[in-house]
């Protein structure tokens, strides 16, 4: 009877030892990859898609979610993705009034490739109103079609800011995540993706939080640059 008792007791301790190892290998919760939590809100479809030029595998795409993504900055940082290196336009205005005058509507210097980009609202000199829901639209020359996203600018509560407060990297767009802040989440992981040591790690967290919205082809792809 005892030394079935160590059996067991062996055996449970083995799988208590196993069992985070599986998920780091799954890529769950060993590296903790983070998860976007969509806001609780009736909010309008966000994403279009974009056309395809020649063969291209992927189309030109917004990355936003197919509702309005969040965002606590007055001048956020929008992403897409390109097939191709050719200069963008893009125009910004206020969702519910597809006539209203533009904030934005100009060509933007061409990216050095295919890939994801980013355009920077606040190199623009561009900023956004809160609770305001604002479509943006990204086109290219030669392109059948343009992709969009939704975005809004909220007030971050108390709770929100104090999560916040001094964090950096995984923990930051994590936290924005979880939050459902989608373009602050993005901006921060796309940043760490692109710098220190730990890029292949935020690259991998990237391509999560995409693959979470539904950009399945892109995820795949960007998991490809950051084995």
């Amino acid at each position: 009877m005892l030394s079935f008792r160590l059996h067991l007791i062996a055996a449970v301790a083995a799988l208590l030892v196993a069992a985070p190892l599986g998920a780091q290998q799954a890529g769950g919760a060993g590296d903790d990859t983070p998860e976007y939590v969509p806001p609780s809100r009736g909010a309008p479809p966000g994403r279009l898609p974009g056309g395809t030029r020649g063969l291209q595998a992927m189309p030109l795409t917004a990355l936003a979610p197919g509702h309005t993504g969040l965002t606590i900055s007055a001048q956020p940082v929008l992403y897409y993705y390109t097939p191709a290196s050719a200069r963008p336009r893009l125009v910004l205005r206020p969702a519910s009034d597809a006539v209203a005058p533009p904030l934005v509507d100009l060509e933007l210097p061409a990216p050095p490739g295919a890939g994801i980009q980013s355009i920077d609202l606040a190199e623009l000199g561009v900023r956004l109103a809160p609770a305001v829901e604002y479509k943006w639209t990204v086109s290219i020359a030669g392109e059948k079609r343009d992709t969009s996203g939704t975005v809004q600018r909220i007030e971050p509560s108390a709770e929100l800011s104090r999560k916040l407060a001094g964090t950096s990297g995984r923990a930051r767009y994590a936290a924005l995540a979880r939050e459902g802040i989608w373009y602050d989440a993005l901006d921060e992981v796309s940043r760490a993706a692109d710098s220190g040591a730990a890029s292949a790690l935020a690259g991998r967290h990237r391509a999560a939080l995409l693959e979470q919205i539904g950009l399945k082809d892109i995820a795949q792809h960007e998991r490809q640059l950051y084995p």
